[in-house]
This record gives C-alpha cells, sequence and structure tokens, in this order.
C-alpha cells in the first residue's frame, strides 16, 4: 500500500491519536478476568473441601488404638488417617494396632480403609496429648 493511499490518523483536540478499541482488546479483557477467576477457584477448591479450622490448628495431637473385624479378630494392612490430614496415614500392625502423629486437634473424622471400603469414626483429638481410642469395630458391607 502506498503512503498515499494509507489510512489517516485522526487526532483528538489534545493532540494524541484517537483510542480505537475494537472487539478484539474487549474479549482479551474479559478472557483475562475469567482465567484470573478460574485460577483463583482452583487454588481455593482444596480448602472448601476441608475443615479450614483444623488446618490453622497447631498439628501436635495423636491417636492410638485397633481396629478388628466383624468377628473381632485384628485386621492388620487396613490404611487409617484422619480427613483433615489424609497425607499422614498408617497401616495397622498384625495385631490391629495403629499410631496416627502431628494431627489437627478438636472434632475430626477418622477413616479406616480395608479393600478399598472406607468407614468413618468420630474423635475428638486433645492438643498435646495421645487421644485413645479403643476398639474400632470394621464393620464390611455385605456381599451384594
Amino acid at each position: 500500500m502506498s503512503f498515499v493511499n494509507s489510512p489517516a490518523v485522526q487526532y483528538t483536540t489534545d493532540g494524541k491519536p484517537r483510542e480505537r478499541l475494537g472487539c478484539g482488546s474487549q474479549v482479551a479483557r474479559v478472557l483475562t478476568v475469567v482465567l484470573m477467576v478460574l485460577a483463583l477457584a482452583l487454588v481455593a477448591y482444596p480448602l472448601l473441601g476441608t475443615n479450614l479450622a483444623s488446618r490453622v490448628a497447631r498439628s501436635d495431637g495423636a491417636v492410638r488404638g485397633v481396629v478388628v473385624g466383624a468377628q473381632e479378630q485384628p485386621l492388620a494392612e487396613a490404611q487409617v488417617f484422619l480427613v483433615a490430614a489424609p497425607d499422614v496415614t498408617v497401616t495397622t500392625q498384625a495385631d490391629g494396632r495403629f499410631a496416627l502423629d502431628a494431627l489437627p486437634s478438636g472434632a475430626q473424622v477418622l477413616i479406616v480403609v480395608v479393600n478399598e471400603i472406607g468407614q468413618e469414626y468420630p474423635v475428638n483429638i486433645l492438643s498435646g496429648a495421645i487421644t485413645e481410642v479403643g476398639v474400632l469395630a470394621y464393620l464390611a458391607p455385605p456381599d451384594e
């Protein structure tokens, strides 16, 4: 395109070129806002699924106990963890005993998993103390 046929730049009264906001820049702004909201939601999602107070609380409680099956026999190799601290997981010993340390204090939910089937047990963990839950009877669901 020759210089003579090129589009003219229109200036405003203050001597600056007129701002040209087309549809493309508005779409880019909307996409940027949507991506920022989506990123914030992805960061906040794990916090919404947990008890935020237990995450902020001190992690100095402990739980001890024994897991037994339907016939009151000890369950070995069962996975035990808290909902509020799933990264602290232990496997029961041959006699069904387990010990979890460095847990958030307060009302919590203990999960026992055998053959990928979990069962919940409410427990109140005391700060700076060992909470003995005693014998936890794991009752597997009936065969279907």
